[in-house]
């Protein structure tokens, strides 16, 4: 079935029903008067290198946790990061096509994608693909903005995403959980998981699947872009005495997808995406081992830790097989950090963080449809770093970080990042951040695996930048309302660009000025009645590329709005989203395959999700997207998805 811009009427019903729905629920509990709630308080785990109150945090950071997930009726880990500010989410089509984030007006490959600490950027292009990331076994997820490499070395360049699953620790009972859903465009989804603590060793395993017919993107054709995922997670540890833990986590993921090409339909000017029957596979596993040594009444933390990352795909065109890969990124770190006051220097509480790290990165790509390919490489490097945190009694909060990496396929970087956080009595809190990033240069870009079309270039150097942040936190009415207002600003030099060649052959090289950019970050949460909970993002975004030009696909404005009404004595939830995203330009090719601009249009999408609680195991939902049927692209000639609604049933067991 083809992609109509006109509802159905059973499409109809659903968005009605929806929308009276929302009218009576957040009509109801305004009879309750329930008393006002204060916001919780947060921790963040991924700002430092040692956990931090929020409030401490001079970093800007949006901390997502698994409550939030569940109100918000998000799917994919990308439904999640549209709600946050300074975040841009560009997803080709249908939900198993490619799916990138950026920070900030930077590239995909600015931002280091972090998963229960393993690093998971792709190996070959240096972004990450969000496409199908479920969202069950998620604990928190923390957006941590602005250069980050002062910590964790190439890639934090605009920001680190860094995502901690469930544990199964501290769980006075195991408990399980199954959860599946169903829906229109013949999508079905399930999870199951397993956690909780005996004695001093707890651990958690998780499944989860996804499959969907999918809708056929292109304004060609009729065939759907289906795609199916499935995902195992485990995490586990044991508490072998006062003094000494173990920890270990694993997951696997398995995707397969069906994906359309560009090409030129009949009277087309400019390239657009065409229906093609082509597929993609791929699959990934990771996995952790790490120890934590307290010593000195736990003051002197030592930490250490093994990692792995493996990442495979195979495409496939009409023809035949076009191309595979496989990467492959293996680490270990070690880090102390010793805490300590200085009652008789200023008051003040210190913590001194001292570490190193490897890590050795492996890649193999065969274009097999041109019979092309270049041995397999390898790089390797290896960071040392340190951290100084002080408190003061003032309400100050400072911590200065420095990093230093050799790495032995281009040229070495030295990095570093301050913060600094000021809480006064009146309920307002300064905080500022600035640093420097840096992004090596991908494997595709020093090798060139298809010498017909590109050609490697080993001279290139780190990208490299400079950025700064500035912002005022105010929390109001006993805690009720927080708003946050951040300006940054940053300045990208050597950054990668193409140089077109003869023969239609392109290469990376280093781009000779450096380009700014900056924009304003809202975020505004509160909580005015027991039953209430609102939240708002608002994001500007100016800045301009080494053409002089608009980067593409990221908005100047966007923004989101999330309420989520408690009625029926708690039992019943529902939350509406609405996200809006401003014009964007993105490029297109003419018949000669040169480059040229094009815009595309402003669109704001509604979700809505209903749960009802039958008892204390069983929970019923429903939820929608896009419930007025927007018509938008993200991508040049990727149309958006329609009006989906999915209905579900969550069980838990062993409370």
């Amino acid at each position: 079935m083809s992609f109509s811009s006109r509802p159905s009427a059973i499409q109809r019903g659903l968005r009605s029903g929806l929308l009276a729905a929302g009218a009576v629920a957040f009509s109801l509990p305004a009879l309750a008067q329930q008393r006002p709630a204060e916001l919780p308080e947060i921790t963040v785990f991924g700002a430092s290198n040692v956990p931090l109150e929020a409030p401490r945090v001079g970093a800007s950071v949006s901390v997502v946790t698994a409550e939030d997930i569940a109100n918000q009726g998000a799917a994919s880990v990308p439904d999640v990061l549209r709600l946050v500010p300074g975040v841009a989410v560009s997803q080709s089509g249908t939900p198993g096509g490619l799916t990138q984030v950026r920070i900030r007006g930077a590239e995909a490959r600015h931002t280091l994608v972090v998963i229960d600490g393993v690093a998971v950027n792709d190996v070959g292009n240096g972004d990450f693909n969000y496409a199908d990331f479920p969202v069950a076994d998620i604990k928190r997820i923390e957006v941590i903005r602005g250069p980050q490499s002062g910590l964790y070395g190439s890639n934090a360049h605009s920001g680190v995403i860094n995502i901690i699953t469930k544990s199964g620790r501290g769980l006075a009972t195991p408990e399980a959980t199954v959860q599946i859903e169903g829906g229109l465009l013949r999508t079905a989804r399930g999870s199951a998981s397993v956690r909780g603590q005996r004695g001093n060793v707890y651990g958690a395993l998780n499944i989860q699947g996804t499959l969907t017919d999918g809708y056929n993107p292109s304004r060609t054709g009729t065939e759907r872009d289906g795609s199916h995922a499935v995902t195992a997670s485990g995490r586990f540890g044991a508490i072998l005495s006062d003094i000494l833990e173990v920890d270990a986590n694993f997951r696997v993921a398995n995707r397969s997808a069906r994906y359309d090409g560009f090409g030129f339909p009949a009277g087309a000017v400019f390239s657009e995406l065409v229906d093609q029957p082509n597929r993609a596979f791929s699959d990934s596993i990771q996995g952790r081992i790490g120890a934590t040594l307290k010593l000195i009444g736990g003051r002197w933390t030592h930490s250490f830790a093994v990692t792995g990352f493996q990442q495979r795909q195979r495409d496939f065109d009409q023809f035949g097989p076009s191309f595979s890969s496989t990467g492959e990124r293996l680490g270990a770190t070690y880090r102390n950090a010793l805490r300590f006051d200085t009652p008789g220097f200023l008051g003040a509480s210190h913590t001194v963080v001292a570490g190193i790290d490897f890590q050795r990165e492996t890649y193999r790509y065969t274009d097999t449809s041109n019979a092309e390919w270049v041995d397999g490489r390898s790089r390797q490097r290896v960071g040392v770093l340190g951290e100084w945190l002080i408190d003061l009694p003032t309400g100050t909060s400072l911590s200065n970080a420095v990093r230093h990496d050799w790495n032995n396929a281009f040229a070495n970087a030295f990095t570093w990042r301050s913060t600094v956080s000021q809480r006064f009595e009146t309920g307002t809190r300064l905080h500022a951040s600035v640093g420097r990033g840096f992004t090596a240069p991908t494997f595709f870009q020093l090798y060139g695996y298809t010498p017909s079309s590109f050609v490697g270039n080993t001279n290139l150097k780190p990208e490299s930048s400079l950025g700064w942040d500035a912002g005022v936190e105010q929390t109001l009415l006993g805690g009720k309302l927080v708003a946050d207002v951040t300006y940054y600003d940053t300045r990208l030099s050597n950054e990668f660009t193409t140089l077109y060649l003869s023969g239609g052959r392109s290469s990376s090289v280093n781009a000779l000025t450096s380009t700014r950019r900056n924009g304003v970050e809202v975020t505004v949460t509160a909580k005015p009645v027991g039953w209430l909970s609102l939240s708002g993002t608002y994001t500007y975004f100016t800045g301009l590329d080494g053409n002089g030009l608009l980067p593409i696909r990221r908005p100047n404005h966007a923004g989101s709005l999330s309420a989520t009404a408690h009625f029926l004595d708690n039992k019943a939830r529902l939350t509406v989203s609405v996200v809006h995203n401003g014009r964007m330009r993105d490029s297109r090719f003419d018949v000669s395959y040169n480059p040229s601009s094009v815009y595309l249009g402003s669109y704001t999408l509604v979700g809505a999700q209903l749960t009802y609680d039958v008892n204390t195991r069983t929970t019923v939902f429903a939820r929608a997207e896009n419930i007025l049927g927007q018509r938008y692209e993200e991508i040049w000639s990727y149309r958006g998805g329609p009006f989906q609604a999915l209905a579900g049933m969550r069980v838990k067991l062993g409370e």
